[in-house]
């Protein structure tokens, strides 16, 4: 192994350390409890009822996936406030709730979103954050943090809340299970409730992970455009998620980069990555360039 390979793999250990969901939920959890002591014990009391309740099929379904997760309620109050109290100004609330139905690793995107809205009900009475009814600030229900986060933990958070590409080649998937990631370990397979232990294509995607990328000067020196016409309160989501992934832009240009690849259950290939990805808008996707080159004649 060489002494560039060897610096890499240490770096990306670092930053797999630095991103880990529960490093966040720490950071968070510290800081509400500090400014108010009960008041992360009632949002899981009422988060442990909620799940706990008997529902129409379709939901109930949903509730079974969320235990899946094997999280304390503590823990699932704590990946809805990671999305919210950060937030500042207003959001539209299905924008929000299809972060959290992220984290909270729904594949079905309309699940992730009903769940997320439902766990944002279920919590709102401890007046962390306030929702606007549809008509307040937007033609769409809204919802604003009525907690402003420290300074250093915004920071943090705004670094930390989605797993960039690595800085050194990716482990080799050679079963279902642990490839990717040097120590944040996932399934293969998109969607928690869709892991199998039956063999895929394993070469296709070793072969995907082992291409390196580098950013491209020139499009970095451009400004970032939002890919459609916006208006109201996406203007200003989308300056600050512009401004997020500027950073992640500036601490990986010059550095060669990999991407994690992953299946969903269709057997369709995504790549792993939110602030810089293969398969994001125009302005993601000119950033891009292979980082080994050759001369075309």
């Amino acid at each position: 192994m060489n002494l560039q390979r060897e610096i890499g793999i240490l770096e990306q250990i670092v930053i797999e350390d630095s991103y880990s969901k529960h490093n966040i939920r720490q950071r968070i959890k510290k800081e509400i409890e500090k400014e108010f002591p009960d008041m992360l014990l009632e949002a899981a009391d009422m988060i442990l009822q909620y799940t706990n309740g008997s529902y129409y099929k379709s939901k109930n379904l949903r509730m079974d996936r969320l235990k899946r997760l094997y999280l304390s309620p503590e823990e699932v109050a704590l990946e809805v406030l990671v999305v919210v109290l950060p937030l500042q100004g207003v959001h539209r609330i299905q924008n929000i709730a299809s972060k959290i139905g992220i984290r909270l690793e729904y594949q079905d995107v309309f699940d992730g979103i009903k769940t997320a809205s439902e766990l944002l009900a279920v919590i709102r009475k401890t007046k962390l954050f306030h929702i606007y009814r549809a008509g307040v600030h937007d033609t769409h229900m809204t919802i604003k943090s009525n907690y402003i986060l420290k300074v250093d933990t915004l920071e943090y958070l705004k670094r930390v809340i989605y797993l960039p590409p690595m800085l050194c080649e990716p482990v080799d998937w050679e079963t279902n299970y642990g490839g990717g990631y040097i120590t944040s370990k996932k399934t293969l397979i998109l969607g928690r409730d869709n892991h199998h232990n039956n063999t895929l294509n394993y070469d296709c995607i070793n072969h995907l992970q082992s291409i390196g990328f580098e950013l491209d000067p020139f499009v970095l020196s451009m400004a970032e455009l939002p890919p459609d016409k916006l208006e109201g309160v996406a203007i200003s989501n989308f300056v600050t998620e512009a401004m997020a992934s500027r950073k992640i832009y500036n601490y990986y240009k010059d550095k060669t980069f990999y991407f994690v690849h992953r299946y969903d259950k269709r057997g369709r290939i995504y790549s792993s990555g939110y602030h810089i990805n293969l398969q994001s808008y125009e302005y993601k996707k000119a950033l891009l360039n292979f980082s080994k080159k050759e001369l075309i004649k």
